[in-house]
């Protein structure tokens, strides 16, 4: 696959400034929120509380976030390489003869999906009293998993973390092997669902994300690897999915309507499940995000490689 010279000029000096912008938003947002806390926390209710409450049931919880790596993503796409977390680990893709591929893949950055997503966790943990540790998906080992609580933000192509929890879901990313294309693949269909999820290929490129169309994302809950902390997964197969993924687990009322969506029963810790978010995907935004499929799945901790 190619992507236009203008638009690789532009990408990535954008995203690094993104990069910049994430920690320092969520380096102020940690300040402030410590500061605030000498005053008394009043942990949230309802959905939030029945969700994130059992993040935090010690004082000072740490929640780990690990942020995607989108030049990790723009370096497939130019190269036309599919490549795995065990290629990511060993950075042998970095070691390549092209030198403009060698630039995408050397640059650290994300998106301003993951800007958002992780500024309103640092205010939701800050509700709750307890802390963030931001960490990018290229600066993370397998360590970093054990015996925390952990969002992974991003699908495996721009965060190959991914990788360890995906034997465990029903609904996974996938690329079509004709046209490119990112779909989630439903292995076990159940009635009236489709075996496959799947948005226009090239999206930046061909400049799709500047109409409207149909996207969809995942929010799953899912035990630790260690099996007893929680991981959630917030990913989209583009950016206005992602953000609609982690928009969903931090405000209150949609992660309420996801939850009535699922079975829950208000009042008590939520269990393991992963859901499949259909949305409109707008120029800048998104509209109608909705539970179209789910499962409640049993408390299968991951099992790091």
């Amino acid at each position: 696959m190619q992507v236009a010279q203008p638009l690789i000029r532009y990408l990535l000096p954008l995203t690094a400034i993104f990069l910049v912008t994430i920690l320092a938003s969520i380096a102020l947002t940690r300040y402030a929120l410590k500061n605030d806390s000498r005053a008394g926390v009043v942990p949230p209710s309802g959905a939030i509380r029945d969700f994130w409450g059992q993040f935090f049931d010690k004082p000072d919880e740490e929640l780990r976030i690990v942020y995607a790596d989108t030049n990790f993503a723009l370096w497939q796409d130019m190269s036309g390489k599919d490549l795995n977390l065990g290629d990511y680990l060993s950075h042998t893709y970095l070691q390549i003869p092209d030198d403009k591929l060698r630039e995408v893949a050397t640059r650290r950055s994300t998106s301003p999906a993951d800007l958002s997503i992780s500024v309103r966790l640092a205010t939701l943990t800050g509700e709750f009293g307890g802390r963030i540790s931001p960490q990018s998906a290229r600066n993370t080992d397998a360590e970093f998993f054990q015996q925390r609580n952990v969002i992974v933000i991003g699908s495996h192509r721009s965060n190959p973390w991914v990788e360890v929890f995906e034997p465990n879901l029903n609904f996974a990313v996938e690329q079509d092997l004709h046209s490119g294309a990112p779909l989630f693949r439903n292995r076990s269909p159940q009635p009236h669902e489709a075996s496959v999820y799947a948005i226009p290929e090239m999206l930046d490129a061909k400049g799709d994300e500047q109409r409207e169309f149909t996207s969809y994302g995942l929010v799953a809950l899912l035990r630790g690897c260690d099996g007893h902390a929680l991981v959630v997964l917030a990913e989209g197969l583009n950016m206005q999915a992602t953000q609609a993924a982690g928009d969903i687990v931090t405000d209150p009322q949609r992660l309420d309507t996801l939850l009535h969506a699922i079975g829950h029963r208000s009042g008590t810790n939520v269990a393991p499940f992963e859901a499949l978010i259909q949305l409109t995907s707008l120029p800048g935004g998104y509209a109608n995000p909705e539970v179209i499929a789910f499962r409640v799945r049993p408390p299968e901790p991951c099992k790091v490689r």
